[in-house]
């Protein structure tokens, strides 16, 4: 919330509109008895935006608040922070940007192994054959489980 005046008040708000994921201002002139939506700072059908920060405190108008963006269908939990001010994301090069290197490949090709693993009897948990829990093993809890078995 940015406060002008006690009459003169700006929302930075997330919504959604027209099928899209919208992040951007609503204003009101009035204190708040009629608001007027502004331009979109950012929007997308495809991308929704979560916002990870409270506004910045005496910020510069053009990095106002840290948003995280998350495109429909992703399958890994890294995300893409945007630093939004009055007039967009504040932009740098692609590769400065982009710190992750071929990491979503390498869980991509992970995944796609373990699940074709998966349909051979998969690894054998703590109380499969030699696992610990079966009563009167070595170290199962139970009375006895510490004593040999002839």
């Amino acid at each position: 919330m940015i406060v002008e005046s006690p009459m003169k008040v700006k929302l930075l708000l997330r919504y959604k509109e027209a099928g899209k994921n919208v992040v951007g201002y609503w204003a009101t002139t009035d204190g708040g008895l009629t608001w007027k939506k502004q331009k979109p700072i950012v929007s997308s059908p495809r991308v929704s935006y979560n916002p990870i920060s409270a506004m910045i405190r005496n910020a510069h108008p053009d990095a106002r608040l840290l948003v995280s963006s998350e495109p429909k269908g992703q399958q890994h939990q890294y995300r893409r922070i945007l630093l939004l001010g009055d007039h967009g994301p504040v932009t740098r090069p692609a590769a400065e940007a982009n710190n992750l290197g071929d990491r979503v490949a390498q869980m991509k090709a992970l995944a796609a192994k373990q699940s074709a693993g998966a349909g051979r009897g998969g690894p054998r948990g703590r109380r499969g054959p030699g696992g610990r829990g079966a009563p009167g093993q070595r170290g199962s809890g139970q009375p006895g489980g510490n004593t040999p078995t002839p």
